[in-house]
């Protein structure tokens, strides 16, 4: 990065400004955070019961997780040929797994639901909104929402004793728009936590310890910002937001 940076700073003459600027920042992660299960364990989410469930998943109904189907895996390859996969495909394969492990969801008791693990959110599951929708919309949805939002905030994890969240937000709070409908009705707030949301149904329990070639971070909401040129007064610290980027480059 510091090569890079340097060669196009020479390229640079007296009367041009360099910026240098990021949409997110990153950081580190050890341990899955499993939402879904969260919410089955406090009665927000149901999975279905009986010769559907069993039949859904056989794996996951004996206990089976993504990481035992790993561990299995790496010791039936001695010739080490899973190295030869890029990440890549050894990530769509581990999706895969997750989808094979998946135990089915009785949507018609279940209230609300993790969708997905880059979203870092629940949504709930609404009469006209979700296709299989149960929660009225209006005075019932705040209810539930406010209530998901209150537990999710006194979640601790046991490994630490600690805070698992660092805050628990109402969509509207984050964001505004057109498209704000199709977002999830509550976020997490993760930031500088070393958890990765995941939208398994089948873990055992809410948190795990990331093992072995899973990703192993995550964005941050804290990006980057800096700049050189001739109307740039060096050595500030600014508070700024990503919004304040256009305006200022302009």
């Amino acid at each position: 990065m510091d090569e890079a940076i340097g060669r196009r700073l020479e390229w640079l003459d007296d009367e041009t400004t360099l910026f240098l600027t990021s949409d997110h920042g990153f950081q580190a992660v050890n341990t899955w955070l499993h939402l879904n299960r969260w919410l089955a364990d406090h009665g927000f989410l149901k999975l279905a019961e009986g010769e559907i469930g069993l039949g859904k998943s056989v794996l996951a109904r004996m206990g089976w997780t993504r990481e035992d189907i790993k561990m299995l895996v790496r010791w039936l390859d001695p010739l080490g040929l899973r190295r030869l996969m890029g990440r890549f495909t050894r990530a769509g394969i581990a999706d895969k797994l997750d989808d094979a492990l998946a135990l089915p969801i009785d949507w018609s008791r279940t209230v609300a639901y993790s969708g997905s693990r880059t979203s870092e959110g629940i949504y709930i599951n609404v009469k006209g909104r979700e296709p299989h929708g149960i929660v009225e919309p209006g005075q019932e949805y705040e209810d539930v929402r406010t209530r998901i939002m209150a537990e999710l905030a006194s979640l601790v994890d046991p490994a630490t004793g600690q805070p698992a969240v660092s805050g628990v937000y109402r969509r509207e709070e984050l964001y505004s728009g057109e498209y704000l409908s199709r977002m999830p009705d509550i976020f997490l707030g993760l930031d500088d936590k070393p958890y990765l949301v995941s939208e398994s149904t089948a873990a055992k329990g809410v948190f795990e310890p990331i093992a072995g070639d899973d990703v192993r971070g995550r964005h941050h909401s804290q990006g980057t910002f800096a700049a050189i040129g001739p109307h740039v007064v060096g050595g500030l610290v600014l508070e700024a937001n990503i919004v304040d980027v256009a305006p200022t480059i302009l």
